[in-house]
Formats: C-alpha cells, sequence, structure tokens
C-alpha cells in the first residue's frame, strides 16, 4: 500500500482491524513492535526531522544541561537535609504522622493494558469500569471512546437495549453520522443493527446499513462488506418490491467483492494475519459463498477455518450468523 507524498517520509506500521474492534493478538503484536521501535530510537538518537534533512547546516535547539545547573548550585544547598513537616500544616494532633499521600493513579498505558486483558476474558463489565476512568483523562480520544461503547453494550448492563443506547450515546462524541472513520462507522452499525433486532424498529435497520455502507467504500474490508450484504438481506426480508430485489442485489455483488478481498489477503502469505485473523477470513468467506447459494464451498471453508482451532464465542458467533443467513435464505425463496 503506498500512502499520500506529504506522509510518505514517514514510518507507518499498519495493524488489521476486525471491524468492532482488534483482535487481542494484533494489540499484542503492535505493542511489541513499537516498544521494539521505540527502544531503538532510544539507543540510537538521530535528527529524524525532515527539516534537517533539507537544511544539513541546522543545528538542533541545544537545551541547558542539568549538570551545568547542578554545578551552578550551592553545595551546601544541594546536601541540606530536608526541613521536617510542620505538624501545624496538618489537621491532625502535635506530635502525630501526617496522613499519608494518596497512592498514584494508574497510568493510562496500565488501565489501557487491564481493558484489553477484560475484554480477552470476555469480562465487558470490568472493560466498561476501566475504559470509563481511561475516558476522564482522554475524553474526546476516538480509540478509547470507540473501546468504551463496545465494552459498554458487550456489558449488557442494566439490560442488553439500555446498554444499546447507552453505547450509541457514547459514540455521539465522534459524529458517526458524519464521521469518515471505518472504525466509528462500524460500531455505529453494530449497535444499531442489534437495536433493530431488539426491536424491530426500521429507523435503526436503515441507520445500519448506511454506517456499513459508508465504512466498506471508505476501507474496502472484507469485515464491513460481509456485515452490509447480511444487513441488505434483512432489510429485503420486510420490503416491498422493487425495493427487496435491489437490496438482494446489492447482497451479492457485495459478497464478490468480499471474496476477492479475502483471497487476496491470503494469497499474499501476509506475516501479520495472527490464527484468530485467518479464521475470521475463512468464516466470512463461508458466510458469503452460503449467501450466494454455494453451500459446498461454504462447508469446505468452515471446515478449513476449524483448523485455526478458534475460541468458543467465535465458533458460537459463526454459528448464530450462519443459522440467521440460512433462515433469510429460506424467507427469499418461499
Amino acid at each position: 500500500m503506498s500512502f499520500p507524498f506529504d506522509v510518505s517520509h514517514l514510518a507507518v506500521r499498519r495493524y488489521h482491524h476486525l471491524g468492532e474492534g482488534i483482535d487481542f493478538g494484533e494489540v499484542i503484536r503492535m505493542k511489541s513492535e513499537l516498544t521494539t521501535a521505540m527502544r531503538a530510537i532510544l539507543d540510537k538518537p538521530e535528527k529524524d526531522s525532515p527539516v534537517y534533512t533539507f537544511f544539513a547546516d541546522l543545528q538542533p535547539p541545544v537545551r541547558k544541561k542539568i549538570e551545568e545547573a547542578v554545578a551552578q548550585s550551592s553545595p551546601g544547598a544541594l546536601r541540606a537535609a530536608p526541613a521536617p513537616p510542620n505538624p501545624a500544616l496538618f489537621d491532625v494532633p502535635a506530635g502525630a504522622a501526617p496522613p499519608a499521600p494518596e497512592p498514584p493513579r494508574p497510568t493510562m498505558s496500565v488501565l489501557m493494558d487491564e481493558a484489553h486483558a477484560a475484554f480477552a476474558k470476555n469480562d465487558f463489565s470490568r472493560a466498561k469500569t476501566l475504559l470509563n476512568q481511561v475516558s476522564e483523562m482522554a475524553p474526546r480520544d476516538s480509540y478509547v471512546v470507540q473501546q468504551l461503547a463496545l465494552a459498554t453494550y458487550k456489558s449488557e448492563s442494566p439490560d442488553p437495549l439500555r446498554a444499546l443506547h447507552d453505547a450509541a450515546q457514547i459514540l455521539t462524541v465522534l459524529d458517526p453520522v458524519e464521521s469518515n472513520d471505518p472504525e466509528t462507522l462500524g460500531l455505529w452499525g453494530s449497535i444499531h443493527a442489534r437495536i433493530w433486532d431488539l426491536t424491530k424498529d426500521r429507523t435503526n435497520l436503515d441507520s445500519a446499513v448506511a454506517a456499513r455502507e459508508k465504512g466498506f467504500y471508505l476501507k474496502n474490508d472484507y469485515s464491513n462488506g460481509i456485515n452490509l450484504s447480511f444487513l441488505y438481506d434483512v432489510r429485503a426480508s420486510v420490503s416491498d418490491e422493487p425495493d427487496a430485489t435491489a437490496d438482494i442485489t446489492m447482497a451479492r455483488r457485495i459478497r464478490q467483492r468480499v471474496l476477492s478481498i479475502c483471497e487476496s489477503l491470503l494469497a499474499h502469505e501476509r506475516a501479520d494475519l495472527t490464527p484468530q485473523m485467518r479464521y475470521w477470513i475463512l468464516v466470512t468467506m463461508a458466510e458469503a459463498h452460503l449467501g450466494l447459494g454455494d453451500e459446498s464451498n461454504a462447508k469446505q471453508y468452515l471446515k478449513d477455518a476449524a483448523g485455526f482451532h478458534p475460541l468458543d464465542w467465535m465458533s458460537q458467533t459463526t454459528e448464530a450468523r450462519l443459522r440467521a443467513l440460512a433462515e433469510l435464505m429460506k424467507t427469499r425463496k418461499r
């Protein structure tokens, strides 16, 4: 992939996204890669600004060395012991020990690591609690908002529908209707698709389709694509002609594009594809073939996917989705 000219000189590290969130194995891989890069930079500091590339005689700003400041200080003052605390400054009796300082708050990095660990254990309530703390530190950080919305609706607390509405409210900070961020759009689509499942409110179904359409055309990825094709079939099942036929046709076209995307990913033997990513690519291909009426290929890709030993929740999610698609196809044939 080539990048625009104005950022092509920068070091760019790519990561793989699954649509609703980043695979935990991918989070660990990227964390390790970035840690290695930062250590390499610290071990060998260089002038990496493009300004110095074009102005070779330009010297970086010179800071005042800490040693100079120490040298100019009075040695006696440096060695002087700190004065004992004045009991009058504390609301305690004279001679009593001053109150212990409050323990330092965990850093954003620590809280995010704990939240990722909670996601990996499907402990969405804990992830939500941790991410609420992070959100107080960075209220408009896109990734934090997205992860908080994801944890909120997956926690299903206090009940599934309320959790979905709360998650939608959290995402409004990122203006999802006008947003061009595929991750925000994917979450917005998932939330409204689930609200549709619970309420059968057509407005939510249309919102889910619109979000997935925009996300797919922006990102051209298999996750948005396969979800969009499914939503087209769902909408076709509750629409009159000719709208139903139009949605069925669009679902077919999107599935064909999704298969091309997945085949390209697998053909290039990318080293960054973890076993979980390969699983999702293969089950996506199985769903696409099933939606195109090719049950034989669908079964083969499901068999191949099982070889990557998916977690229970992954298998359950796949089975539920394929059952729902099979029901939609039965309705279509009646």
